[in-house]
């Protein structure tokens, strides 16, 4: 199997994101003797943006859309980590089997990071804007927010 990049239980199936595109496969394993991996979506093209690594995370919106975003990012001076430049947000098309470009979280915020990534509804939460993606690592929650 290709690397992994994310992996995520929505609807009673496990998704992982794997190789460098994005393809999305499922894994059914209410049978743990034999368990079913499917193919559920192709790879999404890569923007060329120069020099740049790209970074995949797996998210369930608020609504129960199954999310894949794309974190373009530059390699900072040898100890000041990485930068951000850009986002990329699919939605998953589960009736035609492919990725959908989108351009608004709504009144989603998502919270990206290295071990676990999460949406939700920014009006639940004080202070939380909606529409932003946060970025953050083991170690520290990185700005107030980008807006999409």
């Amino acid at each position: 199997m290709s690397c992994m990049h994310d992996i995520l239980q929505h609807n009673n199936q496990i998704y992982v994101s794997i190789s460098g595109d994005g393809e999305l496969v499922s894994f059914d394993v209410t049978n743990s003797c034999n368990p079913i991996v499917k193919l559920v979506a192709s790879g999404i093209p890569r923007k060329r943006f120069r020099q740049c690594d790209v970074e995949r995370y797996l998210v369930e919106s608020s609504e129960g859309e199954l999310l894949q975003v794309e974190r373009y990012m530059r390699r900072q001076k040898k100890d000041e980590g990485r930068e951000t430049k850009m986002f990329r947000i699919f939605r998953l098309d589960f009736d035609a089997t492919k990725w959908i470009e989108i351009e608004s979280l709504g009144g989603d915020s998502l919270f990206l990071g290295d071990n676990s990534s999460i949406s939700v509804l920014a009006s639940n939460f004080t202070g939380c804007q909606s529409n932003s993606i946060y970025e953050y690592n083991t170690r520290v929650l990185h700005g107030k927010g980008r807006k999409k």
